[in-house]
């Protein structure tokens, strides 16, 4: 490859990865980024046969009243502004690559490709941001070189029909992969340095909202099926790991961490009619208190790593007793649902959540966060009307049946035999979506499960509700840490027991596509592990980790000052160092060891001749024997 080829690849990979950023940011779709990086790539190749770049047209430059009426375009089409921004760039910078009037204008495409990778920053929050990062900054090293080799053969203001013909018959590889390789790592080492030290700040008005996945399921209405259509998709959507103390463990299973609690179902849909209980400022770094335990050592830390997804919902594993996080307002409803209340919190949350996980089968104790008589219980013993066939049912089930606790054991022991587990979400015109579950079909998700005992439930007069959340999860015992997917989506029932509060109940059999094995490889997990590890100290490097690096060196160093003080301190298990008879016999020894050494030094030194020198008189050597002597003074 020549100078001028290498040149022209790398000036246009450098766009590409530019545009790529934007895609990934999910700014440009997938047909228009690969229509964007196939005409690049096109120009790349009429470019290399000098074809392009073509003479600047007048009508192409972009003149002032244009820049003018860019705000008014902007306003009237109402437009998102970082779109905008990306669509005009984008523009600029490919007109740029096919109009060209001197070589200068490479640089302007390079200023443009850096402004679509800091777009690119905002949205994209996973480690393949940091991947494509690393190889624009080499590419943009190498493009930089091989322009300023350029430059030196053709001038900065040379005009196309010059620099096309610079370069190529040259070639530096070896020279330019090594120098730039060892710029790059010297670079990102004081990048790294600068990233550690330089103090975290809020970014007020300039923050912006990055892409956010839709996720059906947990809004306050969900229609029956919308979990189901979930647990298809393999996206991750929080990564947790649990502590006790500063030792991780493994929490026993099944773990069900609670999304939203859903109390009033019409046949159809199913939506939560319970209002804010509570609404509280958090102070990142302090936390919130929600409960009080009086178990402390029950007490585990979850730490908790939020993909970039469309919901406010704070998943809770156990009776939580603080909640703290990246947002700045949380509150909890009637059906002790919490929620954070920002109205912009962009990309990936962390949550830290203390919460109290001994009594795995039971949520919270009481009925309501503040008891109301008008409430509870009617609100979970509401129904539409049921069929004749579903009220036979329950009667059945519970005949014989006096408490609450044997009623809701009844009903659950009753899909434990009969029923199958399925994705397939076949309904019948007539028949009710339950119905036909109940008599017709006997197979369904965790939703229609979940939807058909806490109806059969409230015709017991047992006072019950739905819950979406998740449960299962994919353990990663390289991190040991849980990874859960959007397919580990899960409904379940929490009924109310006198004397004991709400206490779960699973009536859906084992989904067979999930389980606590590995599935995944090796190497998936590894990246999944380093995905984890991107979030934690690179998208959520905040102050505070700043505060325990700065504390983790202090300590550090007070540690190896400690060991070098007790290593010079010989009065323990060597005696007094002072009253050794062979003290000055040492001392003399090691004054001779250090002469030698210093005398072997200075005689390497003197021996040592530069490699320059060592050429240039074996040169003058060569050329004596032919017969040519250089007078000293030439």
């Amino acid at each position: 490859m020549t100078l001028r080829v290498g040149f022209t690849v790398f000036s246009y990979l450098l766009a590409g990865i530019g545009l790529g950023c934007l895609y990934l940011g999910e700014i440009y779709p997938l047909p228009l980024a690969v229509l964007l990086l196939s005409g690049l790539a096109l120009c790349m190749v009429l470019e290399i046969r000098k074809v392009l770049p073509l003479s600047p047209l007048s009508h192409v430059q972009v003149p002032k009243w244009t820049l003018l009426a860019l705000p008014m375009i902007f306003v009237l089409f109402d437009i998102p502004l970082l779109d905008f921004v990306s669509g005009f760039l984008t523009f600029i910078l490919i007109t740029r690559f096919i109009f060209k009037s001197e070589l200068n204008d490479y640089l302007f495409g390079y200023l443009l490709s850096i402004a679509c990778l800091l777009i690119g920053a905002i949205y994209v929050r996973d480690i393949i941001f940091g991947v494509m990062f690393l190889g624009f900054f080499l590419v943009l090293c190498w493009s930089l070189i091989l322009y300023n080799m350029m430059v030196e053969r053709a001038g900065s203001h040379s005009p196309p029909e010059v620099f096309l013909n610079v370069g190529e018959r040259e070639s530096s590889w070896t020279a330019l992969i090594g120098l730039s390789s060892g710029l790059v790592v010297v670079s990102l080492l004081f990048t790294v340095l600068i990233f550690l030290s330089f103090p975290r700040i809020g970014l007020g008005l300039f923050k912006l909202d990055p892409r956010s996945q839709a996720m059906t399921g947990f809004s306050s209405t969900v229609r029956l099926g919308d979990v189901g259509q979930i647990k298809q998709n393999e996206a991750v959507v929080m990564r947790v790991e649990y502590y006790r103390g500063s030792n991780k463990v493994m929490p026993k299973m099944p773990i069900y961490w609670r999304g939203i609690a859903l109390d009033h179902y019409n046949g159809l849909l199913w939506s939560s009619r319970a209002k804010t209980d509570w609404n509280s400022r958090n102070r990142p770094g302090d936390g919130t208190p929600v409960f009080s335990s009086r178990r402390q050592s029950d007490l585990v830390r979850q730490e908790v790593f939020m993909e970039s997804f469309d919901t406010n919902l704070v998943f809770t594993h156990g009776l939580p007793y603080l909640v703290d996080g990246t947002f700045t307002q949380i509150q909890m409803d009637e059906n002790y649902t919490l929620r954070t209340a920002d109205r912009r919190n962009p990309g990936p949350k962390k949550f830290t959540l203390i919460s109290d996980i001994s009594r795995p089968e039971a949520s919270y104790t009481e009925p309501m966060p503040h008891m109301n008589q008008r409430v509870f219980p009617h609100r979970y013993l509401q129904l539409p009307p049921v069929d004749a066939k579903i009220k036979h049912l329950a009667s059945r089930i519970v005949r014989d049946m006096q408490s609450p606790a044997e009623k809701a054991q009844g009903i659950l022991e009753h899909f434990q035999t009969g029923f199958d587990y399925s994705l397939e979400m076949k309904t019948s015109p007539h028949e009710s979506a339950l119905e036909h579950f109940l008599f017709t079909r006997k197979a369904g998700h965790c939703e229609y499960f979940a939807s058909a005992m806490v109806v059969l439930l409230r015709l017991a007069g047992v006072p019950s509700r739905m819950v979406n959340g998740f449960t299962s999860g994919e353990w990663n015992e390289m991190g040991e840490y849980f990874i859960i997917r959007q397919k580990h989506a899960h409904s379940w029932v929490e009924a109310f027991l006198p004397g004991r509060g709400w206490v779960i109940f699973d009536p859906t059999p084992p989904d067979p596509g999930l389980g606590l094995e590995n599935r995944s490889s090796q190497l998936a997990r590894a990246l999944d592990l380093m995905r984890l590890n991107w979030q934690r100290y690179v998208i959520k490097y905040s102050l505070g980790d700043q505060l325990e690096i700065l504390s983790f060196f202090k300590r550090s160093g007070r540690e190896m000052i400690g060991h070098a003080k007790s290593f010079g301190n010989f009065d323990g298990a060597f005696g007094s160092f002072k009253d050794q008879p062979w003290r000055p016999w040492l001392a003399f020894l090691a004054a001779v060891v250090a002469l030698l050494s210093l005398r072997h030094v200075r005689i390497k030194g003197k021996a040592a001749t530069p490699a320059a020198a060592a050429l240039y008189m074996d040169l003058l050597r060569r050329l004596h024997k032919k017969g040519l002597d250089k007078p000293p003074s030439q």
